[in-house]
Order: C-alpha cells, then sequence, then structure tokens
C-alpha cells in the first residue's frame, strides 16, 4: 500500500545511512534523525499514533512483537488491537508489570522465551510501548536476541518521550545497581505521541519535568524559561495539543539528542546529560523512588553544592527550588544518609573512569563547571540545608 511506504523499516533506514554524520531535523522541527559513525536512529512527532489511519505502526511489516508494560496496556491494549486488526497485522504480546522492577535479567529472559514460543526469527519487529524501564528492558532483548533484532519505541510517559525513548542506552539493574548490564542499542525509531503520555499519572508526568529541566539547564535554557513560564499549566495539562506542553517535549528531545549526537558512546565520560545522575542512581535503588525524582533531588544537592561553590548565585539556588516546588518535583529525602551519599560518589568514580565528572551549572549565563572532587561531606551538609529549608 502506498500509504505506508515512507514509513516501512527499509525506508526508515536507507534514508538514515544516506546522510553524513550530523543531526537533522525534518517536518518544521517534528521529526529528528541523529547519525554518528556506529548508529542512526529517528525520533518522530505522531499525535494520533494508534488512529485507524495513522499508518506508521502499520507499515513496520505483517507480523509484529508488542512489548508493554500492564499500565499502558490496560488504557490503549484495546486500541492496539483494535489498530492491528484494522491494518490485518498479526502480532505477539509481552505484558509487564512495568516499573523499574522489570529492568532485570529473570525479566529479559522471560521475554526472550515468550519470543522463542511465537517462533520469532531474526527480522522480528519488537514494538515497546510503556514508560522508560519498559523501554530499557526491551532495548536489551532487541540487542541480545538473536544477536540483534529491529525494534521501535513507542513511549507512554514523558520521561520514556524525552529521556529513555530517544537515547543509545538500554540496560536492567543487578541487585541495588541500576543499569548495571546493557549497552548502546537505539531503537531504529521512536514514535512520540503526547496523547499517550497525558494519560500518566501527575507523579510521573512531574519527573519528566525533572528531567527536562536536566537538560535545559545544561544544554538549552529556553527549556528552563518556558518551565518557568508555565509551571501551573504543565501540571494541569491533559493532554490538549498546541499547549506549552509541545514546547517542553520538542525542545527536550532536541536538546537530548545534540547532546547524544555528539558523543553517542561515551568516548568523552564528561556528558552533560548525566546531570542529576551522580547519587541520583543510588538512592533510586536504595530508597525505592521513581526516577523522575531521583534526578531532582540529585539536581538539588548540586544547586547547593555550585552555590558554596561560587559557581551559581544564591538567587539563581533559590529560582530553581521554587521552580521544582512548582512542577510537583521533590528536592530532598530522608534517605540521603552519609553512607548512601558516600557510596553514590564512590560509584560514580567507577562509571567514569576514575574521574566525578559532576556538571554544575552556572546560572548566570556562563558554561557549566565540572565538579571533580566534590566530597560527601559537601553533599551531606547539602542535603542537610535542603532538609532544613
Amino acid at each position: 500500500m502506498e500509504e505506508l511506504e515512507p514509513y516501512r523499516l527499509s525506508a526508515i533506514r536507507s534514508g538514515l545511512e544516506e546522510r553524513a554524520p550530523g543531526l537533522y531535523r525534518d517536518d518544521g522541527g517534528r521529526r529528528w534523525a541523529a547519525v554518528c559513525e556506529h548508529d542512526r536512529w529517528a525520533v518522530e512527532l505522531v499525535p494520533g499514533l494508534l488512529n485507524l489511519k495513522t499508518p506508521h505502526l502499520a507499515a513496520l511489516g505483517p507480523r509484529l512483537y508488542v512489548v508493554a508494560d500492564a499500565g499502558a496496556w490496560k488504557i490503549f491494549g484495546r486500541q492496539c488491537k483494535s489498530y492491528l486488526a484494522h491494518w490485518n497485522i498479526d502480532y505477539g504480546l509481552s505484558v509487564l508489570s512495568g516499573g523499574e522492577g522489570v529492568k532485570s535479567l529473570s525479566v529479559v529472559e522471560g521475554i526472550v522465551r515468550d519470543l522463542d514460543k511465537a517462533g520469532a526469527g531474526r527480522d522480528q519487529v519488537i514494538v515497546a510501548l510503556g514508560g522508560g524501564a519498559t523501554l530499557d528492558v526491551v532495548g536489551v532483548v532487541a540487542q541480545g536476541y538473536r544477536r540483534g533484532v529491529p525494534w521501535v519505541r513507542v513511549p507512554t510517559t514523558l520521561i520514556g518521550a524525552i529521556d529513555a525513548g530517544v537515547g543509545l542506552k538500554v540496560g536492567v539493574n543487578v541487585g541495588t545497581a541500576k543499569n548495571r548490564v546493557g549497552g548502546y542499542c537505539p531503537s531504529l525509531i521512536t514514535y512520540v505521541d503526547p496523547g499517550l503520555i497525558a494519560t500518566s499519572r501527575p507523579e510521573d508526568i512531574a519527573g519528566g519535568f525533572a528531567e527536562a529541566l536536566k537538560i535545559g539547564l545544561v544544554r538549552d535554557a529556553r527549556i528552563v524559561g518556558w518551565l518557568e513560564a508555565h509551571a501551573e499549566g504543565l501540571r494541569a495539562w491533559r493532554g490538549e495539543r498546541d499547549t506549552p506542553m509541545q514546547r517542553v517535549i520538542e525542545w527536550s528531545i532536541d536538546a537530548m539528542l545534540t547532546e547524544l549526537q555528539a558523543n553517542p558512546r561515551e568516548a568523552d565520560r564528561r556528558r552533560l546529560s548525566d546531570y542529576g545522575h551522580a547519587v541520583g542512581p543510588l538512592l533510586e535503588r536504595r530508597a525505592n523512588i521513581r526516577h523522575g525524582d531521583g534526578v531532582a533531588v540529585d539536581m538539588a544537592l548540586m544547586w547547593h553544592v555550585a552555590t558554596e561553590r561560587g559557581h551559581m548565585s544564591p538567587e539563581g539556588r533559590e529560582r530553581l527550588l521554587d521552580l521544582a516546588g512548582r512542577l510537583g518535583i521533590p528536592t530532598t529525602h530522608p534517605a540521603l544518609t552519609p553512607e548512601l551519599l558516600a557510596d553514590g560518589l564512590a560509584e560514580v568514580v567507577r562509571q567514569r573512569g576514575g574521574n566525578q565528572h559532576l556538571p554544575l551549572p552556572d546560572d548566570r549565563g556562563g558554561p557549566v563547571q565540572w565538579g571533580e572532587d566534590v566530597e560527601a561531606g559537601e553533599l551531606a551538609h547539602a542535603a542537610a540545608w535542603l532538609a532544613s529549608r
């Protein structure tokens, strides 16, 4: 069918292979193509992705394997079934519990067994439908199953749309170690439908605001200003089109892809996108909190450290703390013990080749500074100061 041709994986792959390394913005800034030496992937905004007349998913092939988290499938399962039936697409299905708990080797093995039972081959296209954790675990499966199969991401959370769904890294947790096993395996394309995101719980959308604030502080100050100007309206958003949320999604995707395309496989371990990921990942695992909350608390710690070191003004710190409150994201947590903070710093050094590489933004327009000698005592002082506010 002619309307499917531009969206077939072969056409997407061919379009990416024709381009020299760089980040390309097409269709009025609603489609991105990131091209690197070893990796090529695309992201496209597609409102109404599951509408029967939208051909993007139908073009992926006559048989798909869908891996969805339980929350997404409960909301969108009936619509997905109607869509697939309308286009005469056969499909297999695995439904995961969702949340950070699915990022485990046992879940990877379970999906692999499901694929085998379904008779999946080397060309089986997997569609990942859900939040960031689901996208991460499916990426591990896609990278390893039969030494690699094509996959497509359809995020249903704001974090999935602007962070987990647009990058290269996939991973699963082992014990309290976050993303201990994983690799680099971007889906050939990610389809972002804001309407799917709108069904998320308010606290999950707030977690996405933390990621947007993160990339805005280190990559695109427009995002920070936009969040400040529209915080209350953003929190009230319920899927309306052509609203401030559209800009948050578009600008955040663009900023993240700009950062990742320039350093896709972390040859330079000083990564701006690691802002908010110092002690935050360990806090997530030990305190069992959402990823966005871990990012937010980590950033707040660094705002105080940056202020104490003269990289950020006290007024800038207060402005950001106020914005965090307006967006509904936390800035402290009772689990921030001296032991956790010391362990988190030690893990960062192991992960980043013997260096801390902690981004410390300057709220006055200066370049991001890199903390290489931050001590656990500084973080403990920051945690105590934040808790006493």
